[in-house]
């Protein structure tokens, strides 16, 4: 399945390759499949800041078709919608 992200055409295959190819993602990945809970700061201090806000994220991090994704609920509807979380 192709999507169209800010101009940009991704199928699923391409995103879960880039997620798996970018380092922080791929770390970040392997947490959230594993279901392990978040990282300390220590282990995340190492990396960027991108990492530390993934980090603050944890709660809404899970995998979904393969892909790293965000959840977001809309606070009036409460109607849940994932975000892929893009690498670098």
């Amino acid at each position: 399945m192709e999507q169209s992200i800010d101009g940009l055409q991704w199928t699923q295959d391409e995103l879960k390759k880039a997620q798996r190819a970018d380092k922080e993602l791929a770390f970040v990945y392997d947490l959230v499949a594993a279901h392990t809970a978040k990282p300390r700061d220590d282990d995340v201090s190492a990396f960027s800041q991108e990492l530390g806000h993934l980090s603050s994220l944890w709660p809404r991090l899970e995998i979904h078709n393969e892909l790293l994704c965000r959840k977001c609920e809309d606070v009036v509807t409460q109607a849940v919608h994932w975000q892929v979380v893009l690498p670098k």
